[in-house]
């Protein structure tokens, strides 16, 4: 009986996260947008844009590894080879949540601001 317990306590409902992405050219934009505002009140706010564009950039690269080593390398242990898991996809994936961290973080600023980013949807013809 102890072990049913134990089994249900281990269970968690997981729960649904809402990606945010940010393309690098909008961050790019969006950053020489608010540098030429030139108000002082933005300064964390820059500071956040250019530790995403610095993420994205670093993950674009992490995942040009990914594509052309894939998912699996082969190491050298000693006398024998071992298949492991490609060190780039870990990292590519560390750096995906730190990217999405920034992301809520620029977007609540802005939200707080009342700055509108074109998203695009306005002009599409609707």
């Amino acid at each position: 009986m102890a072990e049913k317990t134990k089994r249900k306590s281990t269970s968690t409902k997981t729960k649904k996260v809402k990606i945010v992405d940010i393309s690098l050219d909008k961050l790019e934009t969006l950053y020489q947008n608010i540098k030429e505002s030139e108000s002082n009140s933005d300064a964390v706010l820059l500071t956040q844009i250019e530790e995403a564009i610095w993420t994205k950039k670093t993950m674009i690269k992490l995942k040009e590894d990914v594509d052309q080593k894939g998912i699996k390398v082969t190491m050298n242990q000693h006398t024998h080879e071992i298949e492991v898991s490609n060190p780039a996809l870990k990292e590519y994936v560390s750096y995906a949540k730190v990217f999405q961290g920034y992301c809520k973080l620029i977007m609540d600023a802005l939200l707080k601001q009342n700055i509108n980013i074109d998203d695009g949807f306005d002009s599409f013809g609707l």
